[in-house]
């Protein structure tokens, strides 16, 4: 086995969890999970009142990342040096050459690979051994082979999802890749001396052979005793994955990724976590659960309460508006520029305006420091929206190398805290900045929305399911004012339908609970994502929002 030092591992960039190495005070930090809504569970990060991460999951769509599927090649094109393959889902996926390990067929038993392939990197693994020609597509995989794939990137718009045959499978300190023989650590920890005891732990582990490891930024500080329980829990998972292999028909799921609640305790939570939040009995009880399985003796546990308030969780802490934010393209800055964001089919654009700002008689000056206000609020947005391929950010013009290279530094700086492996270009002499950020799952705009049917595709409608929940919870923090004796929402059809169909048990249910009476209307003149909320205090009414 050989020492890997710098390993790249798209699992370990995805999933990169937080230092959770020892404990440190609480700070401003907050972790909010959203559960109250069966069909959409949420979490936030939140410091000093800024929102500052942002997760979602859609029971009804529900992701297939990080899933281990048996699988059935389907057919193969080496015009471009891929495979199309059946695992179950909706859609086949897509099997590029340079995520194929070789050997790691059914055939070899799908364990470890052969010949010596583990030591390849992920840009030699699909060379031959005589010469260093490129292997082809044809000759790592066949139409109707079966062979075991993990989903490293869902589908998004019209693409079907994106396969790797080098399974990694996430522990709370380490990820165990079965078919790679290479152990590393997290390029997150960049102390040497830590890197160096890390390296020398994982080797006095003793781990099979032919399987690689890599120490997860959680690790940072840990002993060898953790290290070896996690790794004997993986070894323990890889086995019955092993086993659900000779036992399933392809195409069939083998391993099925957590759910939001657990991601987010293993690989978002920090020890200086002020706050865990929820909303609900049943997330409270699953949070205390994790904690203790996965912290154990931990502070975090103390740290952890169930929100009881009568206003929704995210209301009460602000967080409403802020994700409402995520769906308009302009963005204002304090100082008075604004921030402008323009998803299209090839690319990202990203335009810096300084609008009203007027610090400086100089030019050069007001260019800079909108420019530098602006970089901390593109990182943000474009982790909340979960923005990726190429991003491409037009800054105000600046005449000063100096202030060029100060707003590339401060951009690189800020893009360091996030999970997504990111790449930044040099600024152009135009003051043009081109990112390329990896995207693994669709963002929360293209799960809430879908292309408007008045305006065949270029603009965005929210749909009904999503737009009934956050009337629900409009409805929900309107009650929460003592003098409210009703609320009526006005609406479009689709919205109404939903409403008092799908929706009908949870209107009941709050009418019972705060004894006020909820009226539902329509009006076809509505757009379909549109709706009016009135309150009725007496004999008064008057909008409350709309």
């Amino acid at each position: 086995m050989t020492m890997d030092r710098d390993v790249d591992s798209t699992r370990e960039v995805e999933q990169t969890p937080a230092d959770v190495g020892s404990e440190t005070a609480p700070s401003d930090r907050r972790l909010l999970l959203n559960c109250s809504e069966a069909e959409e569970i949420r979490a936030a990060v939140v410091e000093r009142g800024v929102l500052r991460e942002f997760y979602f999951d859609h029971v009804a769509r529900s992701t297939c990342l990080g899933n281990v599927y048996k699988a059935r090649v389907v057919n193969v094109e080496p015009s471009i040096g891929a495979a199309f393959v059946d695992f179950g889902g909706e859609r086949n996926g897509f099997l590029h050459e340079s995520d194929i390990v070789p050997g790691t067929s059914l055939e070899n038993g799908g364990s470890s690979p052969t010949n010596g392939d583990s030591a390849d990197s992920k840009a030699d693994r699909g060379r031959r051994a005589n010469g260093g020609k490129r292997r082809s597509i044809a000759d790592l995989v066949t139409r109707g082979q079966e062979i075991i794939v993990q989903v490293n990137k869902d589908g998004i718009g019209t693409k079907g999802p994106t396969l790797t045959t080098n399974v990694g499978l996430p522990g709370r300190y380490l990820v165990l890749m079965p078919h790679i023989g290479r152990l590393g650590v997290s390029r997150r920890i960049a102390a040497g001396e830590e890197r160096l005891r890390l390296r020398r732990l994982l080797e006095d582990l003793h781990p099979p052979a032919g399987m690689g490891y890599i120490v997860r930024t959680a690790g940072l500080d840990k002993s060898k005793a953790e290290l070896q329980k996690d790794l004997r829990y993986l070894l323990h998972l890889w086995s019955e994955i092993q086993g659900r292999i000779a036992s399933s028909r392809a195409p069939s799921c083998l391993y099925r990724e957590s759910d939001l609640v657990t991601r987010v305790i293993r690989d978002v939570l920090t020890p200086d976590t002020a706050e865990i939040i929820v909303d609900t009995d049943a997330a409270f009880r699953a949070c205390h659960e994790m904690l203790g399985l996965l912290l154990p003796g931990s502070k975090l546990q103390g740290r952890l309460r169930l929100h009881r308030g009568r206003r929704p969780l995210f209301h009460e802490h602000g967080i409403e508006p802020e994700i409402a934010k995520t769906f308009s393209k302009r963005v204002e800055l304090r100082q008075g520029g604004s921030i402008l964001i323009e998803p299209t089919e090839a690319l990202v654009a990203i335009d810096v305006n300084s609008g009203k700002f007027r610090d400086e008689e100089d030019p050069e000056e007001t260019a800079f420091k909108t420019n530098l206000e602006a970089v901390p609020e593109i990182v943000r947005q474009v982790r909340l929206r979960d923005l990726g391929g190429v991003l491409v950010i037009d800054f105000i013009d600046m005449q000063e190398d100096r202030h060029r290279r100060a707003i590339e530094k401060a951009l690189r700086a800020a893009m360091r805290e996030d999970r997504a492996r990111v790449r930044i270009a040099p600024m152009s002499e135009f003051g043009i900045v081109e990112v390329t950020r990896q995207r693994v799952r669709p963002g929360f705009g293209h799960a809430n929305f879908a292309p408007c049917s008045h305006c065949a595709g270029s603009g965005l409608v929210r749909i009904p399911d999503s737009m009934s929940v956050h009337v629900l919870r409009e409805i929900r923090d309107a009650l929460a004012s003592d003098d409210v004796v009703e609320v009526i929402v006005t609406t479009s059809a689709e919205i109404a339908t939903h409403l008092l169909n799908v929706k009908r048990r949870d209107l009941r249910a709050l009418e019972d609970e705060t004894r006020r009476k909820i009226t539902i209307c329509v009006n076809r003149d509505f757009r379909a994502d549109s709706y009016q909320l009135q309150t009725v205090r007496g004999d008064a009414r008057r909008p409350a929002s709309s």
